[in-house]
């Protein structure tokens, strides 16, 4: 890049910044913002509905789950940092905290509670609570959710103070309200120091389309009363010098975002902060009295915001709550503090708390009533859904962190697998008996007991095999049972289902650093770029081994982790399956579209349907020929076949449901290949004869491979081909795709006719 370009560069930046400038440091007159809110009613939000409005700013897509479907907010994609602090896989736990939120806008009683997010470490609560600060700040930010607040100042003149005033707050110009309140506390403040003011207060509420409530902060009260004082009670006089700021939400400069890291070693100071007087105690009367503020605690700045505390219960004990947490018991039920040397103060703000298993356990054995219904808990689990587990790996592990570094084709998603499985539970609800199973959920259990359960327990290896496929998206029974995935989500994590039991990402983030550093994934081939490449197979045997080393598991344990990784390692193997085979032109896609081809032509054949060709523009009965030479490949195929396969259809479409048009041919594939196995063998044999020498010449140099180690020179091009197929448009390395031919030509080929 040129000097000019990057002045040129710096010149557009300069004038963003400008023209951004302008926009957010606005200050108008008290009236004027009157004004602004009756035109405007929406302005005023309370922390909750600003917090939901936020939310559904960022709009929302429909996603499914089994056969239920979601709402996605799309403020979990992370559109701040393209997607690199996402949250994946747990859209039903985050739809139920959203409906919280919906209702505390409302000002319900769930506005007078404290919000915790319950869940093991690593799922992910501080990046909720870290995209619920990002959103604030930037939809303060927008015209819907900007707001305003009091500024004591005109003319660089700091107000209701004489010339020469030597306090602090004047010192470093402290002119803006510290905790950015509602400038409607000021109407409310002058409708009751005025004979008959609250009268006139329902005047007011339906001019301005507004619930007139709160009071002034301690600082604004003093700037309040010392402007009164000075203008001898004449009201307009003083609202003539107030201002009013536009401001938005920011974590950097503490406006409207509070972080509390740890409660216990924060001083009370630090969560309300305080005010010195600059006067002795005799020299003016007490409301008039000066004072230094300092309204800079963690519980003063996240008004009308978000107030975090991390490890909310790390200072519960056996002897009880300690003086902190009922302060923010009180702040969230009164929505007041008491800073030191201060009157109370009202605060507005959604106070979020964050927790792991065993510290919730220690607050729910204290048995504290009233304390436990001052608070709302949400699970956060770790992911039960493999697809979008794998999604973390992806994200740390990947060409850019690792140039030299290939990670083989379902590496990820083969070790999310392992991992949602160690997570899982044998809970399984029928979808007949889903309400009933949901109505009749009982408290949440206490983590040791749950763990205790899970290490004593031997797990049916099929069942949990066939529930992590079902979470995962693929439809079959479970257990010989229809299982109903949003249901049995919702039931078995209540039983500790993704709270704490099995693996964290983080052990198996470890794990690939540790393989990564070991020589076993070096490649020694001229023929791959890489220097180093990790495949499935390699993964799970670092995962083996790592869990006969830990003494600490039980037999049990060990027995279903083993068990897990055995089932893991033949599915791998249908993963490999399907990736030669999409290489040979056999895949999945070719079979998806055949297999669509014929249920089309088939329609036609029975309804004697005809359809217009594009290029000729003719109608045309349908392809019998195509329909005979499929249903050849069918062994014992009855009379009938075709009319008892349309009925089959329309079957499946009646239990269709409401799956969108555009993925109605895909969803009937998708079951007719579990109802009508046979089918889909007739399609993968017209598939090999399509190919013709293709995947003869392949097979015979695969066996030449199994056999001698070699290929043939005469079938050496033919395999060349599919093994570029593999790297250009599988994902393989050369090193890897060597390695899975190999395999294929070893274990597969063997067995195929």
């Amino acid at each position: 890049m040129s000097d000019k370009q990057i002045s040129k560069l710096l010149d557009r930046l300069s004038e963003a910044s400008e023209h951004h400038f302008e926009t957010e440091n606005v200050c108008i007159g008290f009236e004027q913002y009157l004004e602004l809110i009756r035109r405007n009613p929406a302005l005023v939000q309370n922390a909750f509905s600003r917090m939901y409005a936020m939310l559904q700013s960022f709009g929302t897509r429909t996603i499914r789950l089994g056969e239920s479907e979601l709402l996605r907010y799309n403020l979990f994609d992370d559109p701040f940092d393209r997607g690199l602090n996402a949250v994946y896989g747990i859209d039903l736990n985050l739809e139920e905290l959203i409906a919280f939120f919906q209702s505390a806008a409302d000002n319900s009683s769930l506005s007078h509670r404290i919000l915790i997010l319950h869940g093991p470490k690593g799922s992910a609560k501080s990046t909720i609570v870290n995209l619920f600060k990002r959103g604030l700040e930037e939809y303060s930010k927008t015209a819907k959710g900007s707001f305003y607040t009091l500024d004591w100042s005109e003319k660089d003149k700091f107000l209701g103070f004489a010339e020469g005033s030597n306090t602090l707050n004047q010192k470093y110009n402290v002119t803006v309200c510290p905790i950015n309140e509602e400038p409607l506390h000021l109407l409310n403040r002058l409708l009751r120091d005025v004979p008959d003011g609250v009268d006139l207060e329902p005047h007011y509420e339906k001019w301005l389309g507004q619930k007139l409530q709160g009071d002034l902060c301690p600082f604004c009260n003093e700037h309040y009363n010392l402007l009164r004082e000075q203008h001898k009670g004449n009201l307009r006089k003083v609202l003539e010098e107030v201002r009013v700021k536009k401001t938005s939400i920011s974590r950097a400069n503490r406006v409207g975002i509070g972080v509390i890291d740890n409660l216990m070693e924060e001083d009370i100071q630090g969560l309300v902060g305080y005010a010195v007087d600059t006067l002795p105690d005799g020299a003016r009367p007490a409301h008039l009295r000066r004072k230094e503020f300092f309204l800079d605690g963690e519980m003063n700045v996240a008004n009308r915001g978000l107030l975090e505390v991390k490890e909310i219960f790390r200072g519960v004990s056996k002897y009880g709550l300690s003086q902190k947490l009922k302060r923010l018991m009180s702040a969230s039920q009164e929505h007041i503090v008491k800073p030191g040397n201060c009157p109370e103060m009202e605060v507005d703000e959604v106070l979020i708390g964050h927790t792991n298993p065993l510290q919730y356990d220690m607050l729910l054995s204290l048995e504290d009533d009233a304390f436990n219904s001052r608070l709302i808990t949400y699970d956060i689990p770790h992911l039960l859904i493999a697809n979008e587990e794998a999604k973390i790996y992806q994200k740390e592990f990947n060409h850019t962190v690792y140039p030299k570094v290939h990670f083989s084709p379902h590496l990820f998603r083969c070790i999310a697998g392992f991992e949602v499985m160690s997570r899982l539970t044998d809970d399984i609800v029928e979808k007949d008996s889903a309400t009933t199973a949901i109505a009749g959920l009982k408290g949440r259990r206490h983590s040791l007991e749950i763990r205790k359960e899970y290490e004593s327990q031997r797990y049916d290896a099929d069942l949990i095999y066939d529930k992590y496929r079902c979470y995962n998206g693929d439809t079959l029974k479970v257990g010989g049972r229809q299982l109903d995935v949003r249901a049995t989500m919702i039931v078995a994590t209540k039983n500790g289902e993704g709270l704490g039991i099995g693996f964290d990402p983080r052990y198996f983030q470890n794990l690939l650093s540790f393989v990564l550093m070991n020589d076993i994934c070096t490649v020694h081939t001229e023929r791959c770029s890489h220097d180093k490449c990790i495949d499935p197979l390699l993964a799970m045997d670092a995962i083996r081994a790592n869990i006969n080393e830990d003494k600490g598991q039980t037999a049990e344990k060990l027995d279903n982790y083993l068990s897990f990784l055995e089932k893991l390692t033949k599915e791998y193997y249908g993963f490999l399956i399907e990736d030669v085979e999409q290489a040979m032109g056999l895949g999945d896609l070719e079979k998806n579209q055949v297999l669509e081809r014929y249920l089309r032509e088939l329609t036609r054949a029975i309804k004697k349907e005809s359809s217009r060709d594009r290029f000729s523009q003719k109608d045309l009965p349908a392809n019998g020929e195509f329909l005979d030479k499929i249903e050849s490949y069918l062994e014992d195929k009855p009379e009938d076949y075709r009319s008892r396969l349309l009925s089959l259809i329309v079957d499946i479409r009646d239990k269709q449901g409401q799956v969108q048009e555009a993925d109605s041919m895909s969803w009937l594939v998708a079951r007719l290949k579990v109802k009508k196995p046979e089918l889909l063998t007739a399609v993968k044999r017209y598939l090999e004869d399509y190919q013709g020498d293709f995947v003869i010449k392949l097979r015979k140099a695969m066996r030449s491979l199994a056999e001698v180690g070699k290929v043939a020179p005469e079938d050496l091009d033919t395999f060349e081909d599919f093994r570029n197929r593999l790297i250009e448009h599988q994902g393989y390395c050369g090193h890897c795709a060597d390695k899975i031919v190999a395999l294929y030509a070893r274990e597969v080929l063997p067995k195929t006719n």
